[in-house]
């Protein structure tokens, strides 16, 4: 439980850097920030909010494990560069845990990325400080709209789809931490089982 307490502290820190990033411009020296995702199939949507609001988190993370970091001359050079992702971060998720935004701390060669999707696109901004944090192993955990599917009673308390949805969703450390629009409580969940671990767990 301590270890889950300080991944939710950690969570909470990063959540308020993000906000405060959208609130103001990038530098230009640390930050690259491109309009739309180059178009792949069923990506057409990011950059471009008169198509979609949300963006699903399979094809989102399909994006974040495969962006290019870093010196990319330089990792195509020595074969090892590798994206390991630490946390996850979705923002304002609906029934379908489809998110208006979503935020990935990810390390490669030893630098650590904030890389962000949302309406403006994709968004790499460097990371002046190391995180010592396990890496996500993004094909065994229970995706999120799983987890909605399996805790939909517990999570929103409610039959009525209008009221479905999710302010905040963090996944690492083995867990999520969600916090339901219907109240401010956060409820943390196993990340491979999708079992309630807190409270009641």
């Amino acid at each position: 439980m301590k270890k889950i307490f300080l991944f939710l502290v950690c969570a909470l820190f990063f959540a308020s850097i993000v906000i405060m990033g959208c609130s103001s411009a990038p530098s230009s020296s640390t930050t690259t920030t491109v309009p739309t995702i180059p178009p792949e199939p069923g990506l057409e949507q990011f950059g471009s909010p008169a198509v979609a609001e949300k963006f699903p988190f399979d094809e989102v993370i399909a994006e974040a494990s495969n962006v290019t970091l870093g010196d990319s001359s330089l990792s195509a050079a020595n074969g090892t560069s590798k994206n390991h992702i630490l946390s996850i971060h979705g923002f304002d998720l609906d029934a379908g845990a489809n998110a208006s935004s979503w935020t990935f701390i990810i390390a490669n060669d030893n630098t650590t990325f904030l890389v962000t999707y949302d309406h403006s696109g994709e968004t790499v901004t460097k990371w002046p400080n190391s995180i010592t944090t396990n890496e996500i192993d993004t094909a065994r955990i229970i995706t999120p709209a799983e987890l909605f599917d399996k805790n939909h009673a517990v999570l929103f308390n409610t039959s009525g789809e209008e009221s479905f949805g999710v302010k905040d969703l963090q996944i690492g450390e083995g867990v999520y931490a969600i916090t339901p629009k219907s109240s401010n409580r956060v409820l943390i969940f196993d990340s491979i089982t999708g079992a309630l671990k807190y409270p009641n767990g």
